[in-house]
Protein backbone atom coordinates (compact mmCIF):
# COMPACT_ATOMS: atom_id res chain seq x y z
CA UNK A 1 0.00 0.00 0.00
CA UNK A 2 2.86 2.74 0.62
CA UNK A 3 4.30 1.73 -2.86
CA UNK A 4 1.13 3.29 -4.17
CA UNK A 5 0.54 5.86 -1.96
CA UNK A 6 4.20 6.95 -2.75
CA UNK A 7 3.75 6.85 -6.48
CA UNK A 8 0.65 9.05 -6.19
CA UNK A 9 2.93 11.95 -3.44
CA UNK A 10 5.88 11.56 -6.01
CA UNK A 11 3.53 11.95 -9.21
CA UNK A 12 1.71 14.65 -8.10
CA UNK A 13 4.86 16.67 -6.41
CA UNK A 14 5.83 19.83 -7.98
CA UNK A 15 9.06 18.84 -9.82
CA UNK A 16 12.58 19.93 -8.92
CA UNK A 17 13.97 22.78 -10.47
CA UNK A 18 16.67 21.57 -13.05
CA UNK A 19 20.03 23.21 -12.05
CA UNK A 20 21.71 22.70 -15.54
CA UNK A 21 21.27 25.38 -17.96
CA UNK A 22 21.05 25.12 -21.68
CA UNK A 23 21.45 28.82 -22.89
CA UNK A 24 23.97 29.97 -25.24
CA UNK A 25 26.84 32.88 -24.81
CA UNK A 26 25.39 35.95 -26.86
CA UNK A 27 28.67 35.42 -29.14
CA UNK A 28 26.73 31.85 -30.26
CA UNK A 29 23.48 33.97 -30.46
CA UNK A 30 25.30 36.62 -32.65
CA UNK A 31 26.35 34.24 -35.15
CA UNK A 32 23.06 32.30 -35.87
CA UNK A 33 20.63 36.21 -35.62
CA UNK A 34 23.28 36.92 -38.56
CA UNK A 35 22.51 34.12 -41.33
CA UNK A 36 19.22 35.64 -42.77
CA UNK A 37 15.86 33.92 -42.89
CA UNK A 38 17.28 31.56 -39.92
CA UNK A 39 13.64 31.29 -38.49
CA UNK A 40 12.62 29.57 -42.01
CA UNK A 41 15.78 27.88 -42.66
CA UNK A 42 15.42 26.36 -39.28
CA UNK A 43 11.70 25.35 -39.61
CA UNK A 44 12.23 23.66 -42.66
CA UNK A 45 15.19 21.49 -41.13
CA UNK A 46 12.91 20.52 -38.23
CA UNK A 47 10.36 19.52 -41.22
CA UNK A 48 12.90 17.45 -43.20
CA UNK A 49 14.18 15.80 -40.21
CA UNK A 50 10.13 15.06 -39.49
CA UNK A 51 9.67 14.05 -43.06
CA UNK A 52 12.67 11.45 -42.58
CA UNK A 53 11.57 10.02 -39.05
CA UNK A 54 7.80 9.24 -40.84
CA UNK A 55 9.65 7.84 -43.82
CA UNK A 56 11.75 5.22 -42.40
CA UNK A 57 8.82 4.27 -39.96
CA UNK A 58 6.63 3.32 -42.59
CA UNK A 59 9.60 1.35 -43.96
CA UNK A 60 10.11 -0.07 -40.91
CA UNK A 61 6.52 -1.46 -40.35
CA UNK A 62 6.92 -2.44 -44.23
CA UNK A 63 8.90 -5.03 -43.60
CA UNK A 64 7.21 -6.21 -40.26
Amino acid sequence: MTAISNFFVVAFATPPIPEVSYTFSDDVLAVFNAIPHWDLIKTIMGLAVLVIIALSTFKILQHI
